[in-house]
């Protein structure tokens, strides 16, 4: 490094403590980020033992699912983001509140589009992939009927997950990623290959991996042992300020992503 032009060196900080503490956030980053790919990846990999219009028909519906997941994802960062601050700042009881309102919001929002999303699913899908062959949508459908109910629960897991980062934790995170694909292999394998329950079956076993990850999640966050516990701050009632910090940085976040992974959509729909 010291024979390169300054130009080309990489920047490296010298504080060994702060290195260290980068390379203990590397893991959980990974695992996190591997977590959505991998289980899509999976969900299309046991559909090739049925039929390539069932492997067509999940692959399209990864790819929405994809723009949705990856938005939540971005959009927790606000409530992350005000976490990390609190927890610098030696705020206990402000990266709490900052976690419980970051949490109750979203869970909020994500139901919404849920719900939404759930009962204008069959157009959605029309008006996106109405080109393809009658099999392919109707594995479509089967399918997304059941893995659009899991958003509120990838929220959850994100958030949880991003609480923990930010407060220092990333084993947490780490394993929980690791057991909820595991969840999904496993019971990928028996819903369709051993039961023969087609698209629905890799619905199932996605639906259920991401919503053990979720109750995973919300039960170390409120659990004593948690670096930001929120058991004693997390309340139905939302406060303005709060959840204005949260929004002004989660949704600018979210946007972006949405508008990167929304081109793979429209190129997968030309």
């Amino acid at each position: 490094m010291a024979g390169l032009p300054a130009a080309l060196r990489l920047p490296v900080c010298d504080d060994k403590e702060m290195m260290t503490q980068q390379k203990r956030l590397y893991p959980g980053v990974f695992v996190d980020q591997m977590s959505a790919i991998l289980l899509g990846l999976v969900n299309v990999a046991v559909m090739g033992t049925i039929s390539s219009a069932a492997l067509a028909g999940v692959g399209q519906v990864n790819t929405v699912n994809n723009v949705i997941v990856y938005f939540f994802n971005n959009f927790a960062m606000g409530g992350n983001v005000m976490v990390a601050q609190s927890v610098g700042a030696n705020d206990a009881k402000g990266g709490q509140k900052s976690a419980s309102q970051s949490l109750l919001l979203g869970i909020l929002i994500s139901l919404a589009l849920t719900v939404v999303m759930f009962i204008g699913r069959v157009p959605l899908l029309y008006a996106l992939y109405g080109a393809s062959d009658a099999d392919v949508m109707r594995y479509s459908i089967e399918y997304f009927t059941i893995s659009v109910l899991a958003t509120p629960m990838w929220f959850i897991h994100y958030q949880c997950s991003g609480v923990f980062r930010s407060a220092g934790d990333t084993r947490t995170p780490m394993v929980i990623g690791m057991v909820m694909n595991v969840i999904n292999i496993v019971l990928s394998y028996v819903f369709v290959i051993t039961m023969d329950m087609g698209p629905r079956g890799a619905g199932f076993s996605m639906l259920i991996a991401v919503g053990t990850a979720a109750v995973l999640g919300l039960l170390r966050i409120f659990s004593r042992k948690s670096r930001v516990c929120i058991r004693g701050e997390f309340s139905l009632h939302l406060e303005k300020d709060i959840v204005t910090k949260t929004m002004s940085i989660g949704i600018p976040a979210g946007i972006e992503n949405l508008m990167f992974n929304g081109g793979k959509v429209l190129l997968q729909v030309f």
